[in-house]
């Protein structure tokens, strides 16, 4: 059967192996700055191999499993994750400003370092991400068409800050980042057969070359309110977050 399989869907070597591996790679699948890579190395610090994924075509390991995903070929162990959309993207967009290949690259690191905090809130305004592609529209574009998951038709436990959901291939946890480092420490630990975690943060915008500016903009920013009004009507922060959590969020960013 797994020979047919491996014929029929035209595997590479490299989905081969992991076909028959004794333990196949637990999946944190989502987009970027939302704890992700924290948990990853969490994970390989506890002996339980991980494959760190934004889009399906990310490395020859991610196009691999994304055969045998498309194959519906069973058993995988999916991780995911959910962020107060304007928080996520001022990470985002602190950590691509001295990219040159990705948006928003804006300079070197050291024009970046002499930006002024008011510089800094005009291009984050300019440059910012469409928040109405990414993230919002991310579960429709990757997890539904890849597990048969419509996250959006599922319920969603928005006081533990976390729910898992089963497919015919997948065991999903979908958490929110904002519960990363209490509920969700002991929601991922169960998830993948582990006593406990403790965390080994990494990518960690507090310790960039930034850091300094990072917090001051966190500190004195204000949204423009057609911004926040927009993003936060969102199906998807609707979604996964409270009324009251919703307007904690906006308040934040619209006043100082």
């Amino acid at each position: 059967m797994l020979k047919d399989l491996v014929r029929e869907a035209k595997l590479s070597i490299r989905a081969v192996l992991i076909l028959f591996s004794l333990r196949r790679p637990i999946l944190i699948f989502q987009f970027g700055k939302v704890g992700s890579t924290t948990i990853c190395r969490t994970l390989d610090k506890n002996n339980r191999s991980s494959l760190h994924m934004h889009e399906l075509t990310d490395n020859r390991e991610v196009r691999a499993v994304a055969d045998l995903i498309r194959a519906k070929v069973p058993g995988w162990k999916v991780i995911t994750l959910v962020r107060d959309p304007v928080a996520r993207e001022v990470s985002y967009f602190f950590q691509n400003l001295d990219s040159e290949t990705t948006t928003p690259y804006v300079g070197t690191r050291s024009y970046v370092l002499s930006l002024s905090r008011e510089r800094l809130g005009q291009l984050f305004v300019e440059k910012m991400c469409d928040l109405k592609e990414h993230p919002f529209e991310w579960f429709n574009r990757f997890i539904r068409p890849s597990f048969g998951l419509d996250v959006f038709l599922e319920p969603f436990d928005k006081e533990r800050g976390f729910q898992i959901y089963k497919t015919s291939i997948a065991d999903i946890l979908l958490i929110r980042y904002e519960n990363l480092w209490n509920e969700g420490k002991k929601a991922i630990a169960d998830f993948v057969h582990l006593k406990q975690l403790e965390w080994t943060p990494n990518n960690i915008s507090s310790d960039k070359y930034y850091a300094k500016q990072y917090k001051t903009f966190k500190e004195e920013f204000i949204m423009p309110k057609k911004y926040i009004e927009e993003i936060y009507k969102s199906p998807y922060v609707e979604k996964f977050y409270t009324t009251d959590e919703i307007e904690i969020f906006k308040q934040a960013w619209r006043t100082k």
